[in-house]
């Protein structure tokens, strides 16, 4: 089997790419060289591609700290689903705001 690339691009990303591509079958591992050339883009949006939004933590670089705050959400929405305590309240509103404008997620 025979796979073809072209391009009339001499950038270096799209060197980075093809070399990539040259590189691999495995498609995991040329999403995750992709994710680290293009960033994660937006989560509610439209655009493919983008610069990323977090401000802490770079997805291609801090994946041990991102399981362990999945985990720590996920435990804390165990305990108060609905972030109903007082104690919770700041993180609600916060969330409440950033997610105002999504009306539906697709799932």
């Amino acid at each position: 089997m025979f796979c073809f690339l072209l391009t009339d691009s001499r950038s270096d990303e799209a060197i980075a790419r093809a070399k990539t591509l040259t590189q691999t079958e495995d498609g995991f591992e040329i999403a995750e060289k992709d994710l680290v050339m293009r960033g994660p883009g937006e989560f509610f949006g439209v655009r493919q591609h983008g610069v990323p939004s977090l401000r802490l933590a770079d997805i291609s670089k801090h994946e041990k700290l991102l399981v362990k705050v999945r985990l720590d959400a996920e435990a804390l929405l165990k305990r108060d689903p609905e972030l109903a305590s007082p104690r919770h309240r700041a993180l609600r509103d916060r969330i409440d705001l950033l997610f105002m404008d999504v009306t539906d997620i697709g799932i």
